[in-house]
């Protein structure tokens, strides 16, 4: 069942497919969905999208996997109904780390860096809380040439 629609502001099938990330795709893949956005021909496939309702008990932020259909002039992405309950508890586990990451490159406030790392299950697993930070520290001091600057 399709969901929803992604509208793109491009009439050029090749630039269309590059702003959804088309360049990460095999390039079989790839090719076919631009034969789809040049030909109609629908073509279904595995991609990465904005959930937006797709998988309800998601986080709306979250980018899911799910059946898109590529056609001409447009990607649609498919909705893929709820989780069992236990899947979409593992798969939060990881989003919430990924949504404090991204929230920590926005605002560029140090403490979202140290809060998603707190969170991830592995590191919390492995590391202690003071251990956390002060790794976080080092990986900041070692990278942050290619960083911003952290308040």
């Amino acid at each position: 069942m399709i969901n929803a629609v992604m509208p793109l502001n491009t009439s050029s099938p090749l630039l269309m497919v590059i702003e959804l990330g088309g360049k990460f795709y095999n390039k079989i893949v790839y090719l076919r969905i631009i034969e789809a956005m040049e030909t109609g021909q629908p073509f279904t496939f595995g991609g990465n999208v904005l959930n937006k309702g797709l998988i309800p008990n998601l986080p709306e932020k979250a980018v899911v996997e799910v059946t898109c259909v590529a056609e001409r002039n447009r990607i649609t992405p498919c909705a893929a109904g709820e989780l069992p309950e236990q899947l979409a508890a593992l798969n939060r586990t990881n989003i919430n780390t990924q949504l404090l990451t991204i929230e920590a490159a926005i605002t560029k406030r140090k403490e979202h860096i140290y809060h998603a790392a707190l969170l991830d299950p592995h590191t919390a697993a492995e590391l202690s809380m003071d251990d956390i930070v002060s790794m976080c520290d080092e990986l900041i001091e070692a990278h942050g040439d290619w960083l911003p600057e952290f308040e």
